[in-house]
């Protein structure tokens, strides 16, 4: 018997008269014809089909990553580090695939009535809908580093004794944000990790789940750092983090995207040997030798429909996965633009 991929959580109303629920049901109806015209209206073929001006006002890229070469040029400045030693990373690891499930309790009221409901993805559900859509990014983004002379290797290929394969799997506790971000972000990833009600937020199989996603990290520094080091440590040049934000509607009936994000970090060669304190904002700086953003492309779109459900089973009976692989190939040419800006310290947009 197959396990349930989400789960529906509570209900209540209150009672109306009969003309208000008739009243109720005809505003309903009219919202269900004009979000089913929107749905309509929307799909991951159409994102893939965008022409450039659209696709560069959807996708954050590049601009996303100038901060990171300010830093670089700090570095420079405070002569820890030599534009000579930028990264060039050949050999990329992919540090987590992973799904993030935002579901979240949503309430409706129409003439006195007011009904609440909750969908989760289960662990389960969430490890295959995880694996299903990395069966299709994967191979592109293989394929496209390749191109430029990168390899790409999943864990079980870059991870050679069991040491680093305890730094991987305790990797996750070591993340740390800075103090801004950790104050917006702190609910959610409280429940995403499963501290609330949250449980569908899995990578995909031989994946461990971080508890970040690129478009965080495009805004952080204290993470990147910490990923830099970890890259050092697992013996690759630099980690690549992938995430797809979804949601369940239509009471359990409807897989939805709200966002694809990928994100290339690594480490900076710097001189170890300066020890670099006693002077305004030092602390900044040494974090940023540990690690930066090397590039990033991420988007964010409402409810675009990846699959529909059967709510009894919780089983996909159909995907609407066509475009996503054009979708990561384009994505794919926004990271390796970054990538060479960065390297580059090319901060022109």
């Amino acid at each position: 018997m197959q396990k349930p991929i989400f789960i529906l959580c509570g209900s209540k109303s209150f009672e109306k008269s009969r003309n208000s629920i008739l009243f109720t049901l005809a505003i309903v109806g009219l919202s269900l014809f004009f979000s089913q015209a929107a749905f309509a209206q929307k799909s991951l073929s159409e994102i893939a089909e965008m022409n450039d001006k659209q696709w560069d006002k959807l996708v954050k890229s590049h601009k996303t990553g100038l901060n990171h070469i300010y830093a670089v040029e700090g570095l420079i400045g405070a002569e820890l580090f030599e534009k000579e030693n930028m990264p060039d990373p050949k050999k990329i690891g992919v540090l987590t695939f992973q799904l993030w499930d935002e579901s979240t309790w949503k309430s409706s009221s129409a003439g006195g009535w007011v009904y609440y409901e909750k969908n989760f993805i289960t662990e389960e559900g969430s490890n295959f809908i995880s694996n299903e859509l990395l069966g299709q990014m994967l191979p592109v983004v293989e394929s496209k580093f390749s191109q430029v002379g990168i390899e790409v290797q999943e864990p079980d290929e870059y991870i050679d004794n069991e040491e680093e394969r305890t730094l991987y799997n305790e990797g996750p506790m070591q993340i740390e944000l800075s103090g801004i971000l950790k104050v917006f972000s702190g609910g959610l990833l409280d429940r995403l990790q499963g501290k609330k009600d949250g449980q569908g937020t899995v990578s995909a199989d031989g994946y461990e789940f971080y508890p970040i996603t690129p478009s965080i990290l495009s805004s952080d520094y204290k993470a990147p750092s910490t990923l830099g080091l970890l890259a050092e440590d697992l013996g690759v040049d630099a980690l690549l983090v992938m995430a797809v934000r979804v949601s369940i509607e239509k009471a359990g009936k409807l897989l939805v995207c709200n966002g694809i994000e990928m994100g290339l970090y690594g480490p900076i060669a710097d001189d170890e040997s300066i020890d670099y304190s006693g002077v305004i904002g030092a602390k900044t700086v040494n974090i940023y030798r540990g690690g930066m953003m090397y590039s990033t492309a991420f988007f964010e779109v409402e409810e675009i429909p990846l699959g529909d459900m059967d709510k009894n089973t919780g089983e996909i009976t159909q995907w609407y996965t066509e475009g996503l692989p054009t979708i990561t190939e384009r994505m794919m040419d926004d990271m390796i633009y970054g990538l060479e800006k960065f390297k580059a310290m090319d901060t022109s947009k």
